[in-house]
């Protein structure tokens, strides 16, 4: 059976596109940073010096995504579908992000992360 006119979920497209961009920026950071995607819907980024970690959480049924590094807690993201556009990531404040926008703010965020 095919299902040629299924909708396309562009918020789980949005994550699978999300952790290949994290992993190659970890690969590229010349052992730095380790990329882990223990479960289909979590990510985890560890930097070794100093020690910090990013956690990241696809809820599909929901279609948010959190993140953590550590600073402020758990910050939770609305992966918000657009007509014939990409879908694109917003914060409560309603602030936009691409994918690859998001991919270098959270890892900007981790590098500010104390901890």
């Amino acid at each position: 059976m095919e299902f040629k006119d299924q909708p396309i979920d562009a918020a789980l497209e949005a994550w699978e596109k999300l952790c290949p961009l994290l992993a190659v920026a970890c690969a590229n950071s010349e052992g730095r940073l380790v990329y882990r995607q223990p479960e289909e819907f979590g990510v985890l980024i560890r930097e070794k010096e100093p020690p910090r970690t990013l956690r990241l959480e696809y809820s599909p049924e929901r279609k948010k995504l959190r993140y953590n590094t550590g600073i402020s807690g758990w910050q939770e993201l609305n992966v918000v579908e657009r007509p014939k556009k990409p879908a694109v990531f917003e914060t409560p404040y309603h602030q936009e992000y691409s994918v690859e926008e998001l991919c270098n703010l959270v890892l900007a965020e981790l590098e500010k992360s104390p901890f």
